[in-house]
């Protein structure tokens, strides 16, 4: 049985991508804590803010093409390349663009050491943006490579953190890290492609003009879409900062971490067991979708005591008492981060009910609610009122919003996930099935 697992491409590329997952997550806990003790939380807000502007910005820049290219890819190889080479021009273009209007705003607006990290991270993310080896890798089931790349990546900006912050060395060279996040696994990502296709694969890539207006016009609904995510997950950190201070951002960026971490349990839950309960052996999708939601809401609790019993220990031993005001936002988006797993769960029982339009209308919708609450409750409550209005956004999207598509059919979903006797008899049932 394992042995079959282990030589099956889907099951391997996934637990590729989760091993990504657990070593950036120990990194991001051990070192990046010892560097935001180090440099404060105010200074940590100036790292951290330039961090979700550029988010957006490269978001902006790939326009939809990393998906699209995924798709050509997985149909034709070479039109997929020569779709994904001839757009990185255009990727680039809206990217430098934006990217120079953006810092025109942060030299004015923040100070020095703000638009010297800004600097480092708009460099980094230009390599992300004109990296199209990552998507080339992922269309053909060799996400191993881009693990390779990213882990040498992160633990050379985690080595240079953590040399820093040890010999006390001014919080300006942690730009040099940040330029590596993006820099290093650019450059193994394009010597392993060439290494790996022939001089003729390589040379029959052409730049044409109709693979970018094909681009441009296929990706925006795209774009409208990942757009909308990226400014409703940080826009509670940019309104702090605009509100409040950036050693709020640093604190809240610290409860993110602890609060969000585990994020990709509920990803890979969804991801993995969801298509074999929607399989041809099961036709009751609602109740499957309620049962993975039951699944997800466990593993929240779970974290959520976890956190309540250690959660001081870990703060303060990791990041010092300068950030004990996380302890309780975490909580909120632990939450947060529950509801957001649910909502991945139904997004799909929604999709498979064609519910694709729906989806779209509710996302913009979501970004404009979302930002309407954040404003109130961030220039009222600070702290607090950024980790209510992300648990309060979520709670929203992924109740009452939903009621609006198929209502009956969403109110006995909602039934069946509180049916907690229902969950035991399918998690039994599930377990004989397999013996």
């Amino acid at each position: 049985m394992v042995n079959k697992l282990l030589k099956n491409k889907i099951f391997t590329n996934v637990v590729w991508l989760l091993s990504e997952k657990i070593i950036s997550i120990v990194g991001l806990l051990f070192v990046t804590s010892y560097v935001a003790k180090y440099i404060g939380p105010d200074n940590f807000g100036k790292l951290n803010i330039s961090v979700y502007y550029y988010s957006i910005i490269q978001t902006i820049a790939l326009w939809g093409s990393d998906t699209i290219g995924i798709k050509r890819i997985s149909k034709n190889l070479s039109s997929g390349l020569n779709f994904l080479f001839s757009f990185a021009s255009y990727r680039f273009l809206v990217f430098s663009i934006v990217a120079a209007i953006t810092e025109l705003y942060l030299y004015f607006t923040f100070d020095k050491l703000t638009f010297y990290f800004s600097l480092a991270v708009c460099a980094s993310s230009l390599f992300s943006v004109v990296d199209v080896f990552n998507s080339y890798n992922e269309a053909r089931l060799k996400s191993f490579f881009n693990v390779i790349a990213n882990v040498i990546g992160i633990f050379v900006s985690l080595v240079i953190r953590f040399v820093i912050a040890h010999f006390e060395l001014p919080p300006i060279f942690l730009s040099i890290s940040i330029v590596c996040t993006g820099l290093v696994p650019f450059i193994i990502r394009s010597i392993i492609f060439l290494k790996t296709h022939n001089t003729y694969t390589v040379k029959s890539i052409r730049f044409k003009k109709e693979y970018v207006s094909y681009g441009i016009v296929t990706g925006t609904g795209l774009l409208i879409s990942s757009v909308s995510v990226m400014i409703y997950v940080n826009i509670s950190r940019v309104l702090l900062g605009y509100y409040n201070s950036l050693s709020d951002v640093g604190i809240y960026s610290v409860a993110m971490t602890l609060g969000t971490m585990w994020g990709f349990i509920n990803n890979a839950i969804v991801v993995s067991i969801t298509p074999k309960l929607y399989s041809s052996n099961n036709s009751n999708t609602n109740e499957t979708t309620a049962f993975t939601c039951q699944i997800l809401m466990f593993i929240g609790f779970g974290y959520f005591i976890f956190f309540y019993l250690f959660g001081n220990f870990i703060l303060e031993s990791l990041y010092g008492k300068s950030y004990s005001a996380a302890y309780i936002v975490t909580f909120f988006l632990i939450a947060s981060t529950c509801l957001s797993g649910l909502g991945m769960a139904i997004s799909r029982y929604i999709i498979s009910l064609n519910g694709y339009s729906y989806l779209a209308q509710k996302s913009f919708f979501v970004v404009l609610l979302g930002g309407g609450v954040a404003i109130f409750l961030i220039s009222h409550y600070g702290l607090i009122g950024a980790s209510m209005s992300a648990c309060f956004i979520e709670l929203i999207s992924v109740s009452f919003l939903n009621l609006f598509f198929k209502t009956d059919l969403m109110i006995k979903l909602f039934i069946n996930i509180f049916n907690l006797r229902k969950f035991f008899s399918t998690f039994v049932g599930i377990y004989k099935q397999r013996e």
